[in-house]
């Protein structure tokens, strides 16, 4: 079972629409790699180009529903 997170919630991570890689979402891929785990095995990101769906931007999902929740904790 994977949990997904959409961007919108992790309000954690100040989005530019002019920046495509923020320091925060630096720091938040670190805080990932050392709490969650690795990627593409522990959680990882889908990226949705199409702005007609609600789904557009980023989702992250976890393999652990904990550490998705702490993800959450931390990041929202």
């Amino acid at each position: 079972m994977r949990v997904m997170i959409h961007q919108d919630q992790l309000r954690g991570l100040n989005r530019y629409r002019n920046q495509v890689f923020t320091r925060q979402e630096q720091d938040f891929t670190a805080w990932l790699e050392q709490n969650v785990g690795k990627l593409d095995r522990d959680w990882g990101r889908i990226y949705d180009l199409n702005l007609g769906r609600p789904t557009y931007g980023t989702t992250w999902w976890f393999r652990d529903e904990h550490k998705a929740t702490l993800t959450l904790l931390k990041w929202s």
